[in-house]
């Protein structure tokens, strides 16, 4: 039987290799994650204090639900609110976008599978822009890196960095096709998913700069309008323009040079790492259990910027240091990296940088991701603090 030749493109088959690595990666983390939540691995559940309303999810669907990911999916059902206060911290569209589409009512299993659907279109596109400039090998290695990465259990666990990383590549994508239009719109929807979208204007202005283009760089205006937008909905919901900045105290976080959080953490590890190496952590809760780990992924992610940022190239260089390096500028009094393993998950140029290292180098990363990234998956179903 011979296919139709529109079958038979580069591009099906990329994207078909893609859904494949994709949806394997999934189901070895989903298997390993929900049989933790259901006592069958030999670890020990920790006392969670964001736990879903039990109408929320099922027992495949719940254990997915926990922390932040029950902070959206409130703010779906409910809206915004300060009481307790901490609600605006969470930027709207992927509320909005769950409220949408919610199947019957059932807000914690659309987010859900929101989260694993758009991972798996941002794993298709991430492969096609990456194609264009790298090619197919690397395209497939990028996506093997960020599907491995310690943290990748977040794609499918009703957060935000799905949604994120779909939008942010394509915007990309769409700038390498000259649809500036559509890459203004995909920014400023974008900065409407997360505070770190906004700095999406600097690489785009740069490749427009490369480009030549002339009124149509203008487009990219709509990605500071993205995050009027969040201004506007949270004048609109709790009456303070500023609430998405002012929320952010409920977990201690304030502007601070860089450095500071570096600082901080080299003086907590001396305290943290003995214990923590001996199996003594901090506590299940509490996010200076993570503090080594996310140390090791920050100098993981600078080292990796300075070794190839000649060769993925200055602007999307540019994009990764805006990801790696704004959670050093709001840190949290709570953990100098608090979260920092999850928020460099999103950036993109770095799994581009890992893919082009030789391969002994992606053999020992792959080797140290995957184990790392099956544990915590079982962790995070057990409502363990990870990231």
């Amino acid at each position: 039987m011979v296919l139709p030749r529109r079958l038979q493109s580069p591009q099906l088959g990329l994207a078909l290799h893609v859904l494949a690595i994709s949806l394997f990666t999934r189901i070895c983390l989903y298997l390993v994650g929900t049989a933790s939540a259901l006592g069958m691995l030999p670890l020990r559940p920790a006392i969670h204090p964001y736990a879903p309303p039990h109408s929320l999810g099922t027992t495949l669907v719940g254990p997915w639900t926990s922390w932040d990911a029950s902070w959206y999916i409130r703010i779906a059902a409910q809206g915004y609110t300060y009481l307790p206060g901490k609600s605006p911290a969470f930027f709207p569209l992927f509320p909005l976008v769950i409220r949408l589409f919610a199947i019957g009512g059932h807000f914690a299993f659309t987010a859900w599978l929101l989260s694993f659907l758009f991972y798996l279109a941002a794993m298709v596109l991430l492969a096609f822009l990456v194609t264009s400039r790298f090619g197919t090998q690397t395209a497939i290695y990028t996506v093997w890196t960020l599907s491995s990465f310690p943290t990748t259990y977040v794609f499918q666990a009703a957060y935000t960095e799905s949604l994120f990383l779909l939008l942010t590549s394509a915007a990309f994508l769409a700038v390498y096709r000259g649809k500036w239009g559509i890459a203004g719109l995909l920014g400023g929807l974008a900065a409407m998913t997360r505070s770190t979208g906004v700095g999406l204007l600097l690489p785009l202005l740069g490749l427009a700069a490369d480009s030549r283009v002339r009124w149509r760089v203008l487009w990219l205006i709509l990605i500071p309008v993205g995050l009027g937008m969040v201004m506007l909905i949270d004048t609109l919901s709790v009456g303070d323009p500023l609430a998405f900045t002012h929320a952010q105290q409920a977990w201690q976080r304030h502007l601070q040079a860089p450095w500071l959080p570096l600082i901080q953490t080299f003086h907590l590890l001396g305290d943290i790492f003995p214990p923590w190496f001996h199996g003594h952590m901090p506590g299940a809760r509490n996010p200076l259990s993570m503090l080594p780990v996310d140390a090791f992924i920050l100098i993981i992610t600078f080292l990796t910027l300075a070794i190839c940022w000649r060769r993925i190239g200055l602007w999307w260089s540019l994009w990764g240091l805006v990801l790696v390096g704004f959670p050093l500028l709001e840190a949290s009094a709570i953990s100098p990296l608090y979260s920092y393993s999850r928020y460099v998950l999103v950036a993109f140029p770095l799994a581009v940088g890992i893919a082009t290292f030789p391969h002994y180098v992606r053999i020992l990363y792959f080797s140290l991701s995957w184990p790392a990234t099956l544990y915590f998956s079982a962790l995070y179903t057990l409502h363990y603090w990870i990231s």
